[in-house]
């Protein structure tokens, strides 16, 4: 790690104007070291370094909290709050969160990963405050686009909510942004006029403050003016103070905007538009429109070649539309790390990225479908959490024949407790009519791509993590709703029962010894009579599954076994925390039992 002179924020609140230049210099190198060394959110924080550092030069962390939406912008953040001397370890085992997270510091008062909650949290904190606290949110990467965040605009326009909302606008999400409110934002032209001395009133307010009073007065012409030579925009419209677009990598105007925004959220909400660019200072990172750069190491990008199942089935599809056009895809933007990217450039008329809006995506698919078309929604098991709705009421309710592709079905390693797609199993067992599946190599991704592609009802989800997706010459085939053996030994009195990458390890380590082993491809919608004949023939039946531990495959067996009062003993063996925390494979693997060497442990025969 490089050793630079970080400022505690007492110390940055002294700094001249060349030394917090100096700082967004030394902030660079320190990211750029960090990814030559791991994967990092990267690109996000280049571009918000002379933004963090002005809002802490402006305004008084913790006192004040400045909240990031989502929290991967807050590397910065972090480093100038008293943590550089552990930035090393960051997304590691016991390391820094590469979120916000309060259990670190005093000065991340919120937990986010997901994007689109930040102003409806900040909001309920502002309405509630008992104390002269400002709240600031700041949204970037494109989650001023997400429904949430409508929403939560409307309702502090409504009740006149008094804070600062800085949009980080860098024209980007995870990669190249989507939406007319995108292109609205780049057409804004600059508001910040100033008349009858404006500049020198808020100069002498940063010194003496009998003069408020004055400014004000001023300010009110200031502002009348500025409306009447201001072309009326979307925020404006909504009754908002708005401030810019401001140049967010020039820290002398921002820490300017930022006093200037200050002043005003005594009054009324304010919006303070500052635009920067996603991975400024790296030029790989500036030039990259496709998100390559949004959350990797710089290492892994040179190496990794590796198929991926989101590769196989982008494969699988593309040769699906040499011969049927009435395919489409949506991804709600996750294009690049989905395994999308050569699709979408290939067949622009049959894909598109939504943005990060996965419940309109969700209720689009529906329409698209309902017009006699094939859909494939890929999304991540993380995202998916927020279409239940959608899932429940547009699609199992009409019985609509969509295919979900879940991405990242697995515990998300660096990202942590906000990403773990362990839960979703859990929940679209209670979604009437679905079919889940678990793909362990590429025969059977492509199989269940096959059948989900000739499904004509109930809505079929493809669940997989993110591992290579490989290649085995063991195949064994199956149709809809089989189970499969991929090892039967003639006095066995034992079994697993598994389904996912996980059953490879499994396999090759049980290989020679007498036990069998079941490959529970589907998830629903088995043949429950074949796996009532299953169960009779065994003592002792282990249930192996990377998923929470409630509402799973097990609570299925368990039921069936009363069902039919089978004498069989099945015991679980799956995640039973609900608080796993962040770290490298092996580490949280272990943590939480679901290591190999932990998984033979419990298996008896």
């Amino acid at each position: 790690m490089i050793d630079k002179k970080i400022p505690s924020i007492k110390e940055l609140k002294k700094y001249k104007l060349k030394d917090l230049k100096q700082l967004s210099k030394d902030i660079r190198e320190i990211l750029q070291d960090l990814s030559n060394n791991k994967s990092i959110h990267f690109s996000s924080n280049l571009g918000i370094v002379e933004l963090s550092i002005a809002l802490l030069y402006v305004f008084d962390s913790p006192i004040d909290q400045i909240m990031y939406d989502t929290g991967h912008q807050s590397y910065v953040h972090k480093i100038l709050t008293d943590r550089y001397n552990r930035i090393s370890t960051i997304r590691d085992f016991n390391g820094l969160s590469g979120f916000q997270e309060p259990s670190e510091s005093q000065h991340d008062f919120i937990s986010t990963g997901h994007s689109g909650n930040i102003l409806s949290i900040t909001q309920g904190l502002n309405e509630t405050k008992n104390n002269d606290s400002y709240f600031i949110p700041i949204v970037g990467d494109a989650s001023i686009s997400n429904g949430l965040s409508f929403e939560a605009l409307n309702n502090i326009s409504f009740n006149s909510t008094k804070m600062l909302i800085v949009i980080n606008d860098n024209e980007m999400s995870i990669s190249k942004n989507v939406g007319t409110l995108h292109k609205m934002m780049s057409k804004i032209k600059t508001s910040n006029i100033n008349f009858f001395g404006g500049n020198l009133f808020r100069q002498i307010l940063g010194k003496k403050n009998w003069t408020r009073k004055i400014y004000f007065f001023f300010s009110k012409i200031t502002s009348w003016f500025e409306q009447l030579f201001t072309k009326n925009n979307f925020f404006i419209s909504m009754n908002y103070k708005y401030i810019g677009p401001v140049d967010g990598h020039n820290i002398k105007k921002l820490i300017y905007s930022l006093k200037k925004a200050k002043f005003h959220c005594d009054n009324k909400p304010v919006i303070l538009h500052v635009r920067t660019k996603k991975g400024y200072g790296c030029n790989l990172a500036e030039l990259d429109k496709l998100g390559k750069y949004h959350a990797s190491s710089i290492k892994t990008l040179s190496t990794n070649s590796n198929l991926s199942f989101g590769d196989v089935a982008a494969n699988y599809l593309s040769n699906l539309l040499k011969s049927d056009s009435n395919i489409y895809v949506l991804n709600p933007a996750m294009t690049y790390s989905t395994g999308f990217l050569e699709f979408a450039k290939i067949y622009p008329n049959n894909y598109e990225d939504i943005g990060i809006a996965e419940e309109h995506c969700v209720s689009k698919a529906v329409g698209i479908c309902k017009n006699n078309k094939k859909v494939f929604v890929i999304i991540y098991s993380t995202f998916l959490q927020r279409t239940y709705d959608q899932l429940h009421h547009d699609v199992s309710r009409l019985d609509l024949p969509i295919t979900f592709l879940i991405d990242r079905a697995d515990v998300a390693y660096g990202d942590g407790d906000t990403h773990h797609g362990i839960y979703d199993l859990s929940f679209l067992k209670t979604i009437p009519n679905s079919i889940i599946t678990a793909p362990r190599n590429k025969y059977e991704m492509e199989k269940l791509m096959e059948l989900s592609y000739l499904n004509k009802k109930h809505p079929f989800f493809i669940r997989y993590p993110k591992t290579d997706c490989i290649s085995d010459n063991k195949n064994v085939s199956f149709n809809f709703g089989d189970w499969i053996y991929l090892q039967k030994k003639s006095k066995s009195k034992s079994l697993i029962i598994s389904y996912g990458p996980i059953i490879n390890d499994l396999l090759n380590h049980f290989s020679n010894k007498n036990i069998d082993i079941i490959n529970s491809i589907f998830l629903t919608k088995y043949n429950e009579n074949k796996v009532v004949s299953i169960l009779k023939q065994y003592k002792t039946i282990y249930v192996v599954e990377k998923v929470y531990y409630q509402n799973n495959l097990f609570t299925d067996l368990v039921l069936i076994k009363n069902k039919y009062n089978i004498c069989s003993t099945i015991k679980s063996i799956c995640i039973k925390n609900n608080k796993i925390g962040h770290g490298d494979k092996e580490s949280i693997d272990k943590t939480i039992n679901m290591d190999l060497n932990s998984i033979i442990k419990e298996i008896k025969f």
